[in-house]
C-alpha cells in the first residue's frame, strides 16, 4: 500500500469509530448532582428545594455528586464477534489476510 493508501483507509477507519460513537455514544454513564436538590411536590413534579434555589452557580458545583445509578445498555461483544466472523471476507477469494 502507498502512503496515501494507507492514509485514506486510515482516515476511513476513524470515521466508522466516530459514526459508531455518534449514533450508539452512550451518555448515561455518569451525571453529577446532588439528590437533597430536589423533591417531588404534592402534584409529582419534581422541584428544586430552597437551598438550592438560594446558591450561587458555584456553590451548586461544589457540593455536585457522581451519580452511578443510571441504567445503561451495554453490546454482547460475543454476539458481535460473531457477527462479524460469520460474514468475514474470504481471503481467498479476496486476496484478504487469515482472521486470528
Amino acid at each position: 500500500m502507498s502512503a496515501e493508501q494507507v492514509e485514506i483507509h486510515k482516515n476511513h477507519c476513524f470515521d466508522a469509530i466516530r459514526q459508531a460513537i455518534l449514533c450508539h455514544g452512550d451518555i448515561s454513564l455518569i451525571y453529577w448532582w446532588d439528590p437533597n436538590y430536589t423533591y417531588i411536590d404534592d402534584d409529582g413534579t419534581e422541584r428544586y428545594t430552597e437551598d438550592y434555589l438560594q446558591m450561587t452557580p458555584v456553590e451548586r458545583q461544589v457540593r455536585l455528586h457522581a451519580s452511578w445509578s443510571s441504567e445503561v445498555q451495554c453490546r454482547d461483544m460475543d454476539a458481535i464477534n460473531s457477527w462479524v466472523k460469520e460474514r468475514m471476507v474470504d481471503p481467498d477469494k479476496y486476496g484478504g489476510r487469515e482472521a486470528d
